[in-house]
Formats: C-alpha cells, structure tokens, sequence
C-alpha cells in the first residue's frame, strides 16, 4: 500500500474506465475500460434497463476488485451527466452502492466540461501557446457537445449543444429507415443547431485551431488519425470525410476495426465537425487523448498540490458569469459586489 496512489473511476454513457497512478510520480499503475450500453437505454427508453444496471455494476465490482489488489485508500467514482437524464438514475445508483460499495457521485455537465478542460490542457503540449490563436476546444459527449473558444490567451464563450452523436443517432434511428437520402437530412439536423450556436457565438475571432477532445473517441482515432501524427489539416480532414460519407458503414467498420456502435457514430462526429470547420473555416485540427478519468486524476494532484496548470481555469468560470451577467443585462454593480463576495468566500 502507498498513500501516493490513487484510484480514479468514470462511469460513462458508452464505458466505465478504471484508471491507478501513483500520485508523486505521476504514472499510470493500471487502467481498464469496460463497455457498458447506459446511454443506448437513456436515449432508446428514457431509463436504464436492468440487464444494464447488472452489467455495469460488474464492471464495477471487477474494478473494485482490482483496487483492493492495489489495497487503494483513496478514490473518486463519477458518473456523466447524461446518466442524470434517466428516469431511473437515483435507483441505479443505489444499486450500483448496493452491489460494489461505490458512493457514484453526479457530476453537473459544467463539472463534466470543467475537468475535460483541465485534463486537455494539461495532456496538450503549448496549450497556452495554441490559445493565443482562435481554438475551439470541442468536448464531444454521447449526448452533447461542449464548444468553448479562447483567443489571446483568454477565455472567450462556452456553449453546450444537445448534439452528441449517440443522441443524434437514436434521434433519427428511425428516419434512417424510411429515407434514401440519410446523409442529408442528417446534415440538415446538425446545421439547424450549430446555426442557433454561430448567432450567440463571438464575431471577432479568426479562428486557427480545434482541439478534439471526449470520453470515447477511437473510431476519429481510427479513421482520421490512423496516418497522422496529434493534427491534421483541414483539407485532409476534408478528403476523408469525402470517403466516409460515400462507404458503407459495414465497410467503414470492417475497415477501421471497429464495432457498429462505435461506426454508427463516425458520421454525425464528422458531419459536426464539418459544419464548424465550415463556419469557423479554422485550419487544423488536434485530437486530444485526455479523458474525463485524466480530468479526475489532474483535479485530485491540483488539490494535493503536486501539480500547477499554466492556464487558470477558475478565471474562465469567473468570465463566464460575467458573460451571462452581460446577455441578460444585469445591474452591473450588483454583479461586480456579487463576484467581489463569491471570490472571497469560494477561491481565495
């Protein structure tokens, strides 16, 4: 046993990943991914199934298993929260608390986002260098997506669109059956809601990068990045996608190694990708291997002060409020007294 490990525990719409470092060394001791069907029953039933609750709650108890190995004193166990989303979520948590012991904390989608962010910048070399130029940090989530833009250095606009490619996929399951034209009015759908973005987002920045971040990303990895080194050009991005609109799926699958479920969500991924390349016209695009399990294990050496972010996250909280303050026209002195008492209290 040693007081510098650490367990870190993610349950996801799509996976439950595991994941043992030692805290003073930084390096990884274990790391197991399991796949779990949650997010298939939420956006299928609106509840998780009990076959799934079953499932997941093995997966889980093998972790807890192997964190007794390790003889792991302290963890954190975090649920997505897509999973709040179930009609059912409070009675699969007890059962889950039930069966393996885990206290599953809820995790807010802004909580979610947050420690996406921090794993991101922590995993991506000259993060600060790159958010002197327009980036757009693209969080893809099964259920939605996370759009926020630095530019200068600074936090700039965050948004959270319900258009995450598992969703979209059970949205328009059944159109798929009775259209010829799937692509189409899939790409209809998407641009309706990145359209409703572009109106709220800001005007003045030239954008130059994306960086590509999510919990489950191997089918991008697989078929954009499988040549590539961490980026790739637009125009690369925009020959594969050319090929990808036009192969089968079963081909697409058998192709890249991958499973249905993970090809099924190759197309509506890109096609996002696509109309925001479209409206931003930025130049390259990064993928990030950072995971909510990574966000955890940064939060967690933060706390323990092994670690120290170039980038100053809570300021990008801070600007966001005030954001929201200025779209809603708020009396700006009581906002400025109200910040001044929250920092005082909460950071400081």
């Amino acid at each position: 046993m040693s007081t510098n490990w650490f367990a870190a525990i993610t349950v996801g719409s799509q996976n439950a990943i595991l994941k043992i470092i030692d805290m003073r060394k930084q390096t990884v001791l274990e790391y197991i991914k399991a796949e779990v069907s949650i997010g298939t029953d939420i956006f299928n039933r609106g509840k998780i199934g009990l076959e799934t609750v079953e499932e997941t709650s093995v997966a889980l108890e093998g972790f807890v298993s192997r964190m007794k190995e390790y003889d792991i004193t302290e963890s954190r166990a975090v649920a997505v929260s897509a999973i709040k989303e179930a009609s059912n979520a409070e009675y699969v948590r007890e059962q889950i608390r039930l069966q393996t012991g885990l206290e599953l904390e809820w995790l807010s989608n802004s909580e979610e986002r947050f420690l996406h962010s921090q794993a991101a910048a922590n995993g991506t070399p000259n993060f600060n260098e790159l958010i002197k130029e327009g980036t757009m940090l693209i969080d893809i989530g099964t259920g939605s997506i996370q759009l926020t833009v630095y530019d200068e250095g600074n936090f700039m606009f965050s948004r959270n669109i319900k258009l995450g490619p598992l969703r979209v996929r059970e949205l328009l399951a059944e159109l798929k059956e009775r259209t010829s034209n799937f692509a189409d009015l899939l790409e209809d759908f998407i641009f309706s809601k990145i359209r409703d973005y572009a109106q709220f987002a800001p005007k003045d920045v030239s954008y130059k990068h994306f960086i590509l971040i999510g919990t489950d990303l191997l089918f991008f990895k697989r078929a954009f990045w499988e040549k590539a080194e961490d980026k790739i050009t637009e125009a690369y991005f925009e020959a594969l996608y050319a090929h990808i609109l036009e192969t089968p799926e079963k081909v697409l699958a058998k192709k890249y190694e991958l499973s249905f479920d993970s090809i099924s969500q190759l197309l509506p991924s890109a096609m996002l990708l696509k109309e925001l390349l479209k409206v931003t016209k930025a130049e390259e695009i990064l993928l990030s291997d950072a995971e909510l399990v990574d966000g955890i294990l940064v939060a967690e050496m933060i706390r323990r002060k092994s670690l120290t972010l170039t980038h100053d996250f809570t300021q990008d909280i801070v600007t966001s409020a005030r954001n929201i303050a200025l779209r809603y026209m708020t009396d700006q002195k009581h906002a400025e007294a109200v910040e001044k008492f929250a920092i005082h209290l909460l950071i400081n």
